[in-house]
């Protein structure tokens, strides 16, 4: 009897190994993949403003770019500075785990 039920703890200790793993994952993932694309955006915005030497009001573009992503910033949260000829864009946000 004893190997019974060591074997049905074994068998409940990974279902809830499980269930756990799939909490974590469906939580994480979707900030995580949010957080990918909006630095993903942001990178791309950088590089079209390089290569067309504009770098005045890229901050709309990238508070759209936020809000289609889900990002929470404010205009005071975007640092856009032109640097001979290079765009660098700084934006100060943290990624909220819900």
């Amino acid at each position: 009897m004893g190997k019974q039920g060591s074997s049905h703890l074994k068998a409940i200790l990974w279902i809830l190994a499980l269930v756990a793993f799939i909490y974590v994952t469906v939580k994480i993932t979707p900030p995580l993949i949010n957080d990918f694309e909006f630095q993903d955006g942001v990178q791309t915005i950088a590089r079209f403003a390089t290569a067309t030497r504009q770098a005045r009001n890229k901050s709309r573009g990238i508070l759209k770019e936020a809000e289609k992503d889900d990002v929470p910033i404010d205009a005071k949260d975007i640092k856009v500075q032109a640097v001979n000829g290079n765009v660098k864009i700084k934006v100060d946000y943290s990624v909220q785990w819900t």
